[in-house]
């Protein structure tokens, strides 16, 4: 058997080929392995959370002529939790403002749906109130 030096370089390719495969069957199946596992953990944390929380007893769509009566002397249901109140922003403009400085200021920086709102404001209450007409009018106008 003659082994020439280019059937060497082969044989030590076709190794170095097949180290890689096995290597990356390996890491293909611990990923696997790993990604079930946190599946796993996720469905039982899941559970977990559903068991802890309470839920509404369901109320049957059609009840008998009996249980009618019962279904009268239910409880009261929870008063519904107040909204939490509007979070200004530091841009707003509250109704104890000059709404015209305020409108100015917007159409100095370009704001001009701001200022038309604020002016409109400023409008309900001081209808003939000329510099605040004439800033409605530029404000409009620059749209």
């Amino acid at each position: 058997m003659n082994f020439d030096p280019t059937d060497i370089l082969v044989i030590v390719l076709l190794v170095v080929l097949g180290i890689s495969v096995l290597v990356a069957v390996v890491v293909i199946a611990k990923t696997f392995a790993n990604d079930a596992k946190e599946a796993k953990a996720k469905a039982a944390k899941l559970d977990k959370e559903e068991k802890r929380i309470p839920h509404e007893p369901q109320i049957p769509a059609q009840a008998p002529a009996k249980s009618k009566s019962k279904a009268k002397a239910t409880p009261k249901p929870k008063a519904k939790a107040k909204p939490a109140p509007a979070k200004t922003h530091k841009d707003d403009v509250s109704d104890d403002d000059d709404l015209v400085a305020a409108a100015e200021v917007y159409l100095t920086y370009e704001l001009k749906e701001q200022a038309i709102i604020t002016l409109s404001k400023h409008l309900l209450k001081h209808p003939n109130d000329k510099k605040a007409l004439a800033l409605l009018k530029k404000a409009e106008a620059s749209k």
